[in-house]
């Protein structure tokens, strides 16, 4: 008998995947600033300067600018009369106390007192020179560079995560059993085959 029904079998299929335990880190990356502060160039001249005091030159040759000057250089050779009539009014005072020493010393004085002799002095005009300061010149300069400032910002407390172990059971093909059908048609009457051949029989009396 020709066989019409050829029956598979097949079996389940799965898959399993272990996933270890493992710890996971987990920081914020770090971040930073920069400031920066511009350096500066500083050039710094002062020109040269010159003074000239003129003051005492002009005072020597009897010219005063002001009138405080004047009255200043009045006193002065004042006082310094003053202290030459007190010198000789002591010295002819001590002639005069020692008259038994001297020869008539009242006619001497006289005499002394009426002299006209005229005395020469040499002397320049003006005796004072002039009073020169002088400031060199001065040029300094001052450079500062660009400074950078780096501001760190980091995590200091990172979390540490627990992932415990998992195990995965995955079913790739359910199992199931299959049936095929490997035989050829089937026709009601059989009659409608076209390869039918009726079958004859023969009967012997």
């Amino acid at each position: 008998m020709e066989q019409l029904i050829r029956m598979r079998t097949i079996p389940l299929s799965f898959e399993f995947k272990v996933h270890p335990v493992r710890l996971e880190l987990k920081t914020e990356p770090a971040s930073y600033s920069v400031k920066r502060d511009r350096g500066a160039f500083e050039i710094n001249s002062t020109p040269a300067r010159f003074y000239i005091d003129s003051r005492a030159m002009r005072a020597s040759t009897g010219w005063f600018p002001n009138i405080t000057m004047f009255n200043k250089y009045i006193a002065q050779k004042g006082v310094k009369a003053a202290f030459e009539e007190v010198g000789r009014l002591v010295k002819e005072g001590n002639r005069l106390a020692d008259i038994y020493k001297h020869d008539n010393p009242i006619a001497q004085i006289a005499r002394e007192s009426t002299d006209t002799r005229v005395e020469t002095v040499l002397g320049f005009s003006p005796s004072e020179p002039l009073n020169i300061k002088w400031d060199p010149h001065n040029l300094s300069i001052r450079y500062e560079m660009d400074r950078l400032f780096f501001e760190w910002r980091t995590n200091q407390k990172p979390e540490l995560e627990f992932i415990p172990a998992k195990i995965e059971f995955v079913i790739k093909e359910y199992a199931r059993l299959e049936v095929e059908y490997i035989g050829g048609p089937i026709y009601i009457p059989p009659s409608a085959d076209p390869s039918y051949e009726p079958k004859h029989f023969s009967s012997v009396a």
